[in-house]
């Protein structure tokens, strides 16, 4: 369990660019989707920068 959290402490900022990018790829794709999605969306990444910059644990 401990290997886990280290790999994701270790690879944190790459998970939370690769989300934005995720992000922003689907919402230019598919904007009409896209815009059901948004509030679900900013609060992922709202709670992956808090954790990322806080330093909180994951578990």
């Amino acid at each position: 369990m401990n290997n886990i959290k280290e790999k994701i402490e270790i690879y944190q900022a790459y998970i939370y660019f690769g989300a934005v990018i995720v992000a922003m790829i689907f919402g230019l794709l598919l904007p009409d989707i896209a815009k059901h999605f948004s509030s679900f969306t900013m609060g992922l990444l709202f709670l992956l920068m808090l954790v990322m910059f806080l330093q909180l644990p994951f578990f």
